[in-house]
Formats: C-alpha cells, sequence, structure tokens
C-alpha cells in the first residue's frame, strides 16, 4: 500500500498504472500536482498483522475440527459398545438391567463431556478475536491520522 499525494491509500501497481493512463485522482477525478507515491508502513503492519492472525485463526479451526471428530468417533464407539452390552445382557435379570443402566448413563456423560469440554484451542481464539479488534482499532486510528493530516494540509 502507498499514499499518494492527496492522502488516499492505494496498492502501488494499480496506482502507477493509474497515473500512467492519467494524472488524476481515482476518488474525485481532480488533477494532482504530483504522481508521486509513499510506502504507507503502518497499514502493511496491520495488514500483514491480519493475515498472520486469519492464518492462525485457520489452524486452529482445522484442530478444532480434528478435535471434534475425534471426540464424536469416540461418542460412536461408546454408543456402539453400550449397545452390545446391552444386547448381551440378560434383560430378566435385575441386576444385570442396573449395571447396563449405570454404564448407559456413565457413558452417556463421558460422551456429553467430550463434547461440551471447552479446550485450550477455544481460549486461544478468543484471544485471537480480541487481539483482532485491538488491529482493527489500531487501523481506525491511524485512517482518522491521515484524515487529520490532510485537513491540516499536510501531505
Amino acid at each position: 500500500p502507498h499514499i499518494n499525494v492527496v492522502g488516499q491509500t492505494y496498492e502501488k501497481k494499480e496506482i502507477e498504472l493509474w497515473y500512467k493512463q492519467r494524472l488524476t485522482d481515482p476518488n474525485t477525478n481532480q488533477t494532482v500536482s504530483s504522481s508521486s507515491l509513499i510506502p504507507n508502513h503502518a497499514l502493511k503492519a496491520v495488514i500483514r498483522e491480519w493475515r498472520d492472525m486469519y492464518n492462525e485463526h485457520k489452524k486452529l479451526q482445522e484442530k478444532l475440527q480434528e478435535k471434534l471428530a475425534v471426540s464424536e468417533k469416540r461418542v460412536r464407539t461408546l454408543q456402539s459398545q453400550l449397545t452390545r452390552a446391552r444386547a448381551s445382557n440378560n434383560a430378566t435379570e435385575p441386576k444385570a438391567r442396573h449395571i447396563s443402566a449405570a454404564a448407559s448413563d456413565r457413558d452417556n456423560r463421558a460422551a456429553t463431556s467430550l463434547l461440551a469440554t471447552p479446550s485450550r484451542l477455544d481460549s486461544k481464539y478468543v484471544f485471537k478475536q480480541k487481539s483482532q479488534k485491538r488491529l482493527m482499532e489500531r487501523d481506525r486510528k491511524l485512517n482518522n491520522e491521515v484524515q487529520r493530516a490532510k485537513d491540516r494540509g499536510v501531505g
């Protein structure tokens, strides 16, 4: 990203191509005094931070999906074990029914806790969301500074 003499930020290649065709501001179409450009290091840093956060977010999402798949597989395994245990128990024997019911309740609680337990990945995701909000706030402040500089006639 580069800043033109009017104070607007553009992709360097795009604004250079624009200036080769015409020496006007792309937003206002008014003639500009120069086609010189200044690198916008602040915006470039914000973009880089956002890209890194986005890539980290994607990695966390993939890990969560893998963890969910493993948890769902474990739930299915527990359910099939429970079904086999129930089938093998003698339904007419009261003690067997009690053991089967206790096992069913325990396995259902275990399966539910596997799916409902918050993980460290979840807390990292929340941290990343807060970081993204801070970056957006910094970007807003930078835009305000550029606008104030334009209003003062700097640039």
